[in-house]
């Protein structure tokens, strides 16, 4: 039966991932597990895997995975965060705004723990506003994570494209509108109720804006040239990061640079593919559907839970598309569900106990994390309904 085929290998990875495995790890044991029991031989399994690991889809995968992390390497070694903190307190009368727009420009730098390097940031601003330590964590957590729907240098964004054989371009158009909601979400619920202690009465916009330019120019690059020009994304990327060097050549730590790319990353970029494989080669993907509209279960609810679930557990964005997106394949045929698939994934992720930004946020500020859950709950429910309401729209 193949949906207990499935259960079994998903169950296994459920397992592994509380166990604290590697994601990379748990993929490859879930795929070999996988093609064993849909009857694949030693070696269709290896051919399948082998296939996946020189595709050009998975290549351009890891090389687009390397070259973010790169980028956001570069950026912290030459003071663009040190700047963004700068242009903020030129750039606003009203300090709560600062309080939001620090976290959410650090976002636009996919970086494990982001969170982390925005949570001193904020404060001195949070000082001024008098906030306690789970409203600190809170702003900080939330806006950190309003781009993940929607900025291309995500890589569950861009994982998602490459599984579901769509231009990211495409994605970020149905999704944009998710961070939007998000914002108006952090507003309400994160930047609204403070009161507002102190209003500077000088500012410097134009400088403030210049700074921040300065600070972020090469994300600005890969805006313009792929995404408003639709160029392929590796060559925006290439070109952000020379851009990115060139200023700080000389003084660059290529030493720090090169080992700033995690092998484990690269690993699940590589396992998400062969999973993706071996799921195709087997046929489990192909009878899947017939089976379970057998049993009853209806695909919304499939879709929904699966990546949430993923997400839950393991508190990485990339691992519930990763883990969730090959499995959900057959039932992601309208851009209604892929959208429903990706924002419950990161619902999970959102409250997931383990989700280091959530962690290392609420352990900089001593903020209890049940206080801090408390505060979250109703932005990621309300998060969730208004989103499942845009996919209808869609």
């Amino acid at each position: 039966m193949v949906v207990f085929k499935l259960l079994v290998a998903f169950a296994l990875m459920v397992v592994l991932i509380r166990m604290k495995v590697p994601v990379g790890v748990t993929l490859i044991v879930g795929t070999l597990l996988l093609g064993l029991m849909f009857g694949m031989s030693v070696e269709e399994l290896g051919l399948s895997i082998a296939r996946s690991v020189i595709d050009l889809t998975t290549i351009r995968l890891v090389v687009l995975v390397a070259m973010v992390i790169l980028l956001s390497e570069v950026m912290r070694q030459s003071g663009a965060l040190k700047k963004i903190e700068g242009s903020v307190k030129l750039l606003f009368k009203d300090s709560r705004w600062g309080l939001a727009t620090i976290p959410a420009l650090i976002g636009l730098m996919p970086m494990p723990s982001g969170a982390l390097i925005s949570a001193p940031m904020i404060e001195p601003i949070a000082d001024e506003l008098r906030l306690d330590a789970p409203h600190r964590t809170f702003v900080n957590y939330w806006f950190r994570h309003i781009w993940e729907y929607s900025w291309p240098l995500y890589q569950a964004l861009i994982i998602a494209a490459a599984l579901l054989k769509v231009h990211v371009n495409s994605l970020i158009v149905r999704q944009f509108p998710l961070s939007i909601i998000a914002i108006l979400i952090g507003y309400l619920f994160a930047i609204r109720p403070i009161s507002r202690t102190h209003v500077r009465t000088k500012l410097d916009v134009r400088n403030g804006l210049r700074i921040l330019v300065e600070a972020v120019y090469p994300l600005l690059i890969v805006l313009v040239i792929s995404i408003i020009f639709g160029v392929e994304l590796v060559i925006g990327l290439a070109i952000a990061l020379v851009a990115a060097m060139l200023p700080i050549y000389k003084s660059l730590n290529w030493k720090k640079l090169i080992r700033s790319i995690p092998l484990g990353t690269v690993l699940v970029v590589f396992a998400v593919m062969a999973f993706k494989s071996v799921l195709n080669d087997s046929g489990a993907i192909g009878r899947l559907p017939t089976e379970l509209s057998n049993i009853g279960l209806h695909p919304v609810a499939i879709v929904v839970l699966t990546p949430m679930l993923v997400g839950l557990l393991t508190g990485v964005s990339f691992s519930f598309v990763g883990i969730g997106f090959p499995l959900l394949l057959p039932f992601l045929n309208s851009w209604t569900l892929i959208v429903l698939a990706y924002l419950s994934g990161f619902v999970g992720v959102l409250l997931s106990p383990v989700h280091l930004c959530l962690i290392f946020s609420a352990r900089y500020y001593h903020a209890p994390l049940s206080a801090v859950y408390k505060l979250l709950y109703v932005p990621v429910g309300l998060l969730m309904a208004l989103g499942a309401l845009w996919t209808l729209a869609i």
